[in-house]
């Protein structure tokens, strides 16, 4: 728990990130605390009542579901809060889709689990494209970001973020990857066009929390390889999904926010474009079996269209390494920080549904392994 001295900063957060300044300690990062987590330390550490956020409709009892969740997150010694959409409520951008359901097998489980469809999405023709339920952007209502502007406690930011990436939502709710395989070379007009309308809408709510006090940037997730390689070409990606994050980064940056992407699995291929086209300004999930971080961090040069496994990144002093499965960040190549894992953690993304960790109260750290849940 947060000591008296550990103050949130969430300006040294973000300097540390843009590797202007050494942190006076290290700082933490996190891309989710699963709600099961949360609630634990709601009941059992703040002795405070949990509403569950599946039950809250009246905006009072949602405003009592996000108080709960800064309390934690600033009590676990962070200097920033992220929502995920356990707690998002209306500034969430969701997609009609296909899903299958399944036992929930994880440690805290919640009875059945639904896993994303890969086969057949809900779009395969241009027919589909027109009729499909596109969300709107007036649906979109920021209003729980507005709120984490106005209560944060002192020194605390928030990260914002609407939905899923733009490959995962290809991949995940709209096309499937195996229906994607095929469209790519079938149907290219109509990916690039499901591929743009994401974008565009995942622009168009990021453009709604601009402007908001103690707003420090977007952390987009976005799943786009495995343990061996991206999950569908790197030309693809540069040409497709790349721009869009692009776009989004160049939004964050133009507004003197950060631009912080997750992303499972190995990008080594694509990894030169993420730095120096995309420009992120850090990258959070390192497997050990892909490229561990601390070799990331005090590497030097690397071909990257040849080396599954990056020993060496000269070219990545400028992109802030974020461990996966880490409480703590890893802020510069020059700074060693103890590389603390959790014992329990899966290791690699072979399966494009990879099982989530969903730590119990005997687990050091709580961390929640990848987007790949639908709950």
């Amino acid at each position: 728990m947060r000591g008296e001295k550990s103050q949130p900063d969430w300006k040294e957060f973000k300097e540390v990130i843009l590797r202007q300044k050494e942190p006076s300690r290290v700082p933490l990062f996190e891309l989710h605390i699963d709600k099961e987590v949360v609630r634990y330390f709601v009941e059992n550490l703040l002795v405070r009542e949990w509403v569950e956020p599946t039950l809250a409709k009246e905006r009072r009892d949602q405003e009592a579901v996000l108080q709960n969740n800064i309390l934690v997150w600033h009590q676990l010694g962070y200097d920033y809060l992220r929502l995920t959409a356990d707690f998002r409520f209306s500034a969430s951008l969701s997609f009609a889709s296909r899903s299958r359901a399944a036992q929930d097998t994880a440690n805290l489980s919640r009875g059945t689990r639904k896993w994303a469809e890969e086969g057949k999405g809900a779009i395969t023709t241009r027919e589909d494209f027109e009729k499909f339920p596109w969300p709107s952007l007036e649906e979109v209502d920021p209003w729980p970001f507005e709120f984490l502007s106005k209560n944060l406690p002192s020194g605390m930011g928030f990260f914002a973020t609407f939905s899923q990436g733009i490959f995962e939502i290809l991949t995940n709710e709209l096309l499937g990857l195996e229906s994607l395989g095929y469209l790519i070379y079938d149907n290219l007009e109509l990916v690039e066009a499901v591929t743009d309308k994401v974008g565009e809408l995942i622009y168009g709510c990021y453009r709604k929390v601009l402007g908001l006090d103690n707003l420090l940037g977007f952390v987009q997730g976005d799943d786009m390889g495995f343990k061996t390689a991206t999950l569908v070409s790197p030309q693809f990606l540069r040409n497709y999904v790349l721009p869009w994050h692009k776009k989004l980064a160049h939004l964050a940056h133009s507004h003197n926010l950060l631009y912080i992407l997750h992303s499972c699995g190995n990008l080594g291929p694509i990894m030169e474009d993420l730095i120096s086209e995309v420009k992120i300004d850090a990258k959070h999930s390192f497997e050990d079996a892909i490229m561990p971080v601390a070799e990331f961090n005090r590497s030097s040069t690397v071909d990257f269209e040849k080396s599954p496994i990056i020993n060496d990144l000269q070219r990545s002093k400028n992109v802030l390494a974020l461990h996966f499965i880490s409480i703590a960040v890893y802020p510069t190549p020059k700074l060693n920080y103890p590389d603390r894992r959790r014992n329990n953690h899966p290791g690699s993304l072979k399966n494009t549904s990879t099982v989530p960790f969903r730590g119990g109260t005997n687990n050091k750290f709580f961390s929640s392994a990848c987007y790949r849940r639908f709950s």
